[in-house]
């Protein structure tokens, strides 16, 4: 259905794991890996549509993921999520490029209609269907 590739960084795998069946069964061709660190060394060599990165992990943490990603390719999409109720950290996300930020846990619906709404942003700029 859908050639869009979607990158899942959590260092829980319990979240990685749901995610990646969600939407992978939404059609996307979906990768995951569990670091910050793999996260970086995968977008060296593969573009992806978009990253869905939990801000808190060890090491190179969610927002070294988003920074990363906008140095490399400025035009992926990023979705920061994070367990922590922090207010400032959802303010914070768009103003240091984040495309979008959710709570966790998260309704399925919520997470579809985001993912399709970030990658949907990028296509209608080039055809209309």
């Amino acid at each position: 259905m859908s050639s869009k590739k979607i990158l899942i960084v959590d260092d829980e795998e319990i979240m990685r794991g749901f995610l990646y069946d969600l939407l992978e069964d939404s059609g996307y061709d979906v990768e995951q890996c569990q670091s910050g660190e793999e996260a970086i060394g995968l977008l060296k060599n593969k573009k992806y549509n978009l990253v869905i990165t939990d801000i808190k992990m060890q090491g190179k943490d969610g927002y070294d993921v988003l920074k990363e990603v906008k140095t490399i390719y400025p035009d992926i999409k990023v979705l920061l999520m994070t367990g922590y109720a922090l207010d400032e950290d959802g303010a914070a996300s768009t103003g240091k490029g984040a495309n979008g930020f959710i709570l966790k846990p998260f309704d399925i619906n919520s997470i579809r209609e985001i993912t399709h709404r970030l990658l949907d942003e990028k296509t209608d700029e080039n055809s209309h269907s």
